[in-house]
């Protein structure tokens, strides 16, 4: 029965494409709630501070299941993240069009055809596949802010620099005080990243396929890192230490990162 399978599979993306918006919307309304806590009951802090803590861990529950979500699955996080960027650049392209028109750049007919055709884009989003392949290493390191700038020579020698390292589970890659050895790009599995100043954990977060590790300390010299991070998953990552870096590796000029 491949047609009852097929139909089978597909209600099972849909849901899990689901789970994966709500799941990103969550942590997105989290980011923005900040300290409200606080202010919601500016008169007993143990009761703020209790609400605080309850909302942190579940941010952090549900960034984990993102992040396993991402490990199991990458082909429906692939096309949910495709969505959702090619939404933001269609709500930026309108807005940019409504400035112009209004600017009297653009006339009230040229207006009206290119808004319908961001509406019809827009409406081919909701028809998008449920899975899409996943980017090579190749694509994931050209995609990095700082490198695809960068010219064809360039991306070349910063490819032929890069190498592949993998970490077991429990790894730990850099502790509160190290030197920074690096950038790593997450090619598969994920890192818990865990921030402290003096001691106190101050933030906590999960990386995954296609972010980026180590880049602050080594595109801006600092050398001590301020974060314990750890692999929660078997590890592959793409690595360009930064002896690599610094002997010219990276011909990308500093003045033009963008981190």
């Amino acid at each position: 029965y491949p047609s009852a399978v097929a139909s089978v599979d597909t209600i099972i993306n849909q849901h899990l494409s689901l789970g994966y918006d709500i799941g990103k919307a969550y942590v997105s309304a989290r980011d923005e709630l900040g300290e409200l806590p606080y202010q919601l009951v500016p008169k007993n802090r143990d009761i703020a501070q209790a609400l605080q803590t309850r909302l942190d861990q579940s941010r952090i529950a549900v960034m984990r299941l993102l992040a396993e979500m991402q490990r199991c699955h990458p082909r429906i996080v692939a096309a949910v993240k495709t969505r959702h960027a090619s939404r933001c650049i269609l709500n930026d392209t309108c807005e940019a069009l409504r400035i112009l028109k209004e600017d009297g750049v653009v006339d009230e007919a040229d207006a009206v055809l290119l808004r319908q055709a961001c509406e019809q884009k827009m409406k081919r989003l909701e028809n998008l596949e449920p899975c899409l392949e996943p980017p090579d290493p190749e694509t994931l390191l050209h995609n990095v802010t700082w490198v695809e700038n960068a010219s064809a020579e360039e991306k070349r020698e910063i490819a032929r620099c890069a190498q592949l390292r993998n970490f077991e589970l429990d790894a730990v890659l850099a502790d509160v005080g190290d030197d920074s050895d690096g950038i790593y790009l997450v090619v598969s599995g994920i890192v818990r990243i865990t921030f402290c100043v003096s001691g106190d954990v101050l933030h906590t977060n999960f990386v995954g396929p296609g972010q980026v590790l180590g880049e602050l300390g080594t595109l801006t010299g600092v050398s001590r890192v301020n974060c314990h991070s750890v692999c929660i998953q078997m590890l592959h990552t793409l690595g360009l230490s930064t002896a690599a870096h610094y002997s010219g590796c990276s011909a990308v000029n500093l003045d033009d990162v963008k981190i």
